[in-house]
């Protein structure tokens, strides 16, 4: 908590990424650190470095400060190594001036998104 008995801004962002989580009953959390690359065509790649939440089968939820919408493309890096994973926006949550992103990977999840 803040001193002023709110929550922090690190808080609200977990909270929202949690509401999104509701809506995939599969969802485990998880902590994945990852650059996130926003593919939009004819304009500069938006990028940003986050941390991957929660995992539900083929999809993946995280806070993001890009100006993300229903329907991007995305690139997924894992920060330390591994290959890139695709994935496209079908989610998308504020709350209390944060934003969470669910996102349909492409080709599946990669072995450092921790699939058993």
């Amino acid at each position: 908590m803040n001193p002023a008995g709110g929550m922090t801004f690190a808080q609200c962002e977990r909270r929202c990424a949690e509401q999104l989580a509701r809506f995939f009953p599969e969802a485990v959390p998880i902590h994945v650190p990852v650059q996130v690359t926003a593919l939009r065509a004819g304009k500069r790649s938006l990028v940003e470095r986050t941390i991957l939440e929660y995992r539900a089968g083929q999809h993946a939820i995280f806070s993001s400060g890009l100006p993300l919408e229903f329907d991007d493309r995305l690139w997924l890096e894992p920060h330390d190594g591994g290959n890139p994973l695709s994935a496209v926006v079908i989610a998308v949550r504020y709350h209390d001036g944060s934003k969470a992103v669910a996102v349909r990977l492409e080709r599946g999840a990669g072995d450092w998104m921790g699939e058993s």
